[in-house]
């Protein structure tokens, strides 16, 4: 069986003659996938991944709650400063006497230069702050 090499003027793809239709869609398919492939390759294309990539230090420190203590340097209706660092209240704070976390009091009884500790929630906001 012979065949020859011609070029397609339209689509700009050198395809086999004899071999029908499947050819002339076939190669321009494959030399798309081997352009791909080489972009990919030396770098000009990124890959894509399943995975999420690395995840900052910063984003897995905040993905549970965490604590700390200090001294209240600032307190007002929605906003503390605690040893220099500035926090929101979360809506739903609760204030409590002890570390325990029983007893509720009133914000009134947390004053600047008192120690205290609390628990900032993944959003950045102390859900709950306690006296030392």
């Amino acid at each position: 069986m012979t065949f020859m090499i011609t070029l397609n003027i339209k689509s700009g793809a050198l395809v086999r003659t004899g071999q029908g239709r499947r050819a002339w869609i076939a190669l321009p398919v494959r030399a798309a996938l081997w352009v791909l492939l080489a972009l990919v390759a030396c770098g000009v294309l990124p890959a894509t991944s399943i995975s999420p990539g690395p995840v900052s230090l910063q984003a897995a420190e905040l993905a549970e709650p965490r604590e700390g203590s200090g001294v209240i340097d600032y307190i007002e209706e929605g906003k503390i400063v605690i040893d220099d660092t500035g926090y929101k209240f979360s809506e739903l704070v609760v204030y409590y006497r002890d570390y325990s976390l029983q007893d509720q009091v009133p914000r009134s009884r947390f004053k600047v230069g008192k120690m205290v500790g609390y628990t900032v929630h993944t959003d950045g906001k102390i859900i709950e702050i306690w006296l030392e």
